[in-house]
């Protein structure tokens, strides 16, 4: 049983390490595309757009960091530290953080182009902007993962108390 799990964990371990590094190459290159773009197109809508994009992106890169410091106590074979429940605040903190940065894009977008659309009905149908909810969702599961794995910490050391 402990074998399938550290297969799964190495397995993901390894697909987040890949797109760890490409979302890396493809934050610098997004950088060099918003000093690039602020120089050549002096817009204040623009570096908007683009200055929310790279908070959002790098606060994915620090999501990620996390999750690989998860992923490497997994392999380890103790998940269940104060680090990770620390680990899992800060991704649910960050992830609603993305929730906000989105719903500011959100409402910058409705500005300019006087329209907001969430939920409604649309040209092509039925229209939903489901970035609205879905970064809120995974803060949210993501704070509660932190209470069960503090909870588990907290039986696992009464547990070593009582051998």
């Amino acid at each position: 049983m402990k074998k399938a799990g550290c297969q799964t964990a190495r397995a993901l371990s390894a697909f987040v390490n890949t797109f760890f590094l490409i979302s890396i190459g493809v934050f610098v290159l997004s950088v060099i595309a918003v000093i690039y773009s602020s120089v050549t197109y002096p817009n204040w809508e623009n570096i908007l757009f683009f200055l929310l994009f790279l908070a959002a992106f790098f606060i994915v890169l620090i999501i990620m960091i996390k999750l690989r410091q998860i992923i490497r106590t997994i392999l380890e074979g103790d998940p269940f530290t104060l680090e990770n429940v620390h680990h899992f605040r800060i991704i649910g903190i960050l992830s609603l953080a993305i929730g906000a940065i989105n719903f500011i894009f959100t409402l910058a977008s409705a500005i300019r182009d006087r329209e907001l659309v969430i939920f409604g009905l649309g040209v092509g149908g039925i229209t939903l902007n489901i970035g609205l909810f879905l970064f809120i969702f995974f803060g949210l599961f993501a704070l509660v993962l932190a209470e069960i794995f503090k909870l588990s910490y907290e039986i696992k050391e009464e547990n070593k108390l009582t051998i």
